[in-house]
């Protein structure tokens, strides 16, 4: 069975929703962004959200306006305006193929009108890691007639200094 998005939500603290009010800079947004440790923002005015800033949109306008890019700018001169989302019913797997065809690496999670939780592309990732790993595991203990490994399947990456 495919994990769900409201399966992840019970199995991790997602409900710090990184935001900026809209009437942000880009500098604030910087600072959030950094502080968070994540790469997106959801833009909100009030209780609503009229925008995602993310650090895509600072790169591309910086390399569009270069030096004419004031870090004083209203963020929402630069944030995304079209909001893609998904809800709790929504399969990770559904959330990956969301993400790739957009091409974005966070998404806001609603339910009904309001939003939940922010998932990155690194939330989905890990936990389809772990859905692999366990099935992994079962199949293997399956044929072999033994008691499944919890042991990591993977290599670990390489880093070079």
């Amino acid at each position: 069975m495919k994990k769900t998005v409201a399966e992840l939500l019970e199995q991790k603290d997602l409900s710090h929703i990184p935001s900026i009010d809209y009437t942000g800079t880009i500098l604030e947004a910087l600072h959030l962004l950094d502080e968070l440790n994540t790469g997106s923002l959801l833009v909100m005015q009030g209780p609503s959200i009229i925008g995602i800033f993310s650090e895509r949109d600072f790169a591309r306008a910086s390399a569009s306006k270069g030096s004419a890019l004031s870090l004083d700018t209203p963020v929402t001169e630069l944030m995304s305006t079209k909001i893609h989302y998904v809800t709790p019913d929504f399969s990770l797997d559904e959330c990956m193929a969301v993400m790739c065809e957009i091409k974005v690496r966070h998404l806001p999670v609603f339910l009904g009108n309001t939003p939940i939780a922010l998932l990155s592309m690194r939330h989905i990732m890990e936990a389809l890691v772990e859905e692999n790993e366990f099935m992994i595991g079962q199949l293997t203990s399956y044929i072999t007639g033994g008691t499944a490994d919890t042991e990591k399947t993977y290599r670990n990456a390489l880093i070079r200094d």
